[in-house]
């Protein structure tokens, strides 16, 4: 491992900066970047410190000054992608075990209430984005998924890969969690997980779509007006 790379990336990365260092103003985008370099120095090591300050970093608030509001979504994804690489097939290591990694990812892809929601400083919230105590899923579930997804690469846990399983209901397929976009993201970490079970055949990619996609899917709601097109 590279020591001078990484005082080097440290530089552009608040959070590894001392507490009594020159307060600089580095863009979110420049962060990002940063980011994404730890996670490759860091790629496999299960570094401890690294796990935890990456899992802060998905959820990171906007800041009284809205630092963090431009770009938010960008510098998330890449914590999460640092995440998975930091931690990139270790499935259940001691240090993801310990540390929860895996119900920490599940609030910040499906939504819930904050971590130690009540030792929050209220100075600390942002002016102009209001989220209160739960997680901001717009902002969080990408940088989860590919996190849990990629901690848990090929390992073939079926338990895993069920908390990206798809909607089964009409309901579910309204929630924000079920966004298109992040429907697809589930659906190819899903597989990332489950590699054994990947066929390069026509049914398993039906396989694939839900069920209550193929019932409603491109057909007509006249007979029942109840019911729209999902897709």
């Amino acid at each position: 491992m590279d020591l001078s790379l990484i005082s080097l990336l440290s530089l552009y990365f608040p959070p590894l900066l001392p507490p009594d260092s020159v307060d600089l103003d580095i863009s979110t985008m420049i962060q990002t970047a940063a980011v994404i370099g730890l996670g490759l120095v860091y790629m496999s090591s299960c570094n401890r410190f690294m796990i935890e300050l990456m899992i802060n970093e998905i959820g990171h608030s906007p800041g009284p000054e809205c630092r963090f509001g431009l770009n938010r979504e960008s510098y998330s994804l890449s914590a999460g992608l640092a995440l998975g690489m930091i931690g990139l097939a270790s499935g259940d290591n001691s240090v993801i075990k310990g540390l929860n990694i895996v119900d920490q990812l599940r609030v910040y892809i499906n939504g819930g209430m904050k971590r130690d929601v009540s030792a929050v400083d209220t100075s600390s919230s942002s002016q102009l984005v209001l989220e209160g105590k739960h997680v901001n899923v717009h902002v969080t579930a990408p940088g989860g998924i590919l996190a849990l997804s990629l901690i848990y690469l090929k390992t073939n846990n079926e338990q895993i890969a069920s908390y990206l399983a798809p909607p089964t209901t009409l309901y579910h397929f309204e929630c924000v969690q079920y966004r298109p976009d992040y429907l697809c993201l589930r659906t190819l970490g899903a597989s990332l997980i489950l590699w054994d079970s990947i066929e390069p055949t026509q049914s398993w990619i039906d396989g694939n779509i839900p069920q209550i996609a193929h019932e409603y899917s491109f057909k007509s709601n006249e007979a029942n007006p109840s019911l729209y097109q999902l897709m």
